[in-house]
């Protein structure tokens, strides 16, 4: 077991480096971890000397996500918290390979550093007024198209059908979304509305077929907009009224 003297530097089992600044007796022992954030904490002995203590600041979370210091909990007895399971959540669209590879959409994605700090996005979280509301969910690009970063600058909490709504399904077999060939070799155009599919009827071509889908699509969102107004942002409203379907 090391010794425990002022000014030794020493190592905790998950690797972070900690200086010894003080010793209060035979059980206390203040440290400071050898970090960007510098972490100062009072520490019993013999867990210091079995390498047992632990730095709030160590990225555990896929390499990048720490707990911090603040008043929020990953769990309470064995139940983790509503905070906890959307930052994890997060964590994993940005940085899990193995849901990258179930799901590509999310390749390219990040959460902004401030928010590497769990204290930080839970403190977001319950700053928003939709917090806690049924069927809201985090969304990172309805401010700005094609948005990658998880952040305070682009995200907000939405209506899960709104979520919904905005994303347009890519197109297949090199037509537009929302375009299909029907049996006669015309071309038919739906879209789906939760869990209804509206059929817009058949077009002599694919252009004026994704030109039906478009107005009824750019319809409906405009419709969920005056919807849902009363529990948006302005600037989730205005990108909604705003919003453009493209190919």
């Amino acid at each position: 077991m090391p010794e425990i003297f002022v000014g030794s530097v020493l190592r905790n089992n998950q690797g972070s480096e900690f200086v010894i600044e003080k010793i209060e007796g035979r059980m206390k022992v203040s440290i400071r971890y050898l970090d960007i954030h510098g972490h100062a904490s009072v520490e019993a002995a013999t867990l210091i000397k079995l390498g047992s203590i632990k730095n709030p600041y160590q990225p555990k979370i896929y390499g990048v996500g720490f707990m911090g210091v603040g008043p929020f909990r990953s769990a309470i007895g064995s139940i983790r918290t509503p905070e906890y399971e959307a930052w994890k959540a997060m964590m994993s669209r940005a940085y899990d390979k193995s849901l990258h590879a179930r799901n590509p959409a999310y390749i390219g994605c990040s959460v902004c550093p401030e928010w590497h700090n769990f204290q930080n996005f839970a403190a977001w979280l319950n700053d928003q007024p939709n917090w806690g509301r049924s069927g809201f969910e985090l969304d990172k690009d309805v401010t700005k198209a094609g948005n990658k970063t998880y952040g305070p600058e682009f995200c907000e909490l939405l209506p899960r059908r709104i979520n919904a709504l905005r994303m347009t399904p890519k197109g297949r077999e090199g037509l537009p979304p929302g375009v299909s060939i029907s049996p006669n070799g015309k071309y038919r155009a739906q879209c789906r509305d939760g869990s209804v599919c509206v059929k817009l009827g058949t077009h002599d071509t694919k252009e004026d077929a994704f030109m039906a889908y478009k107005v009824f699509k750019e319809g409906v969102i405009r419709e969920a907009a005056d919807e849902f107004r009363s529990v948006i942002s302005d600037r989730v409203y205005k990108s909604m009224i705003s919003h453009e379907v493209t190919p």
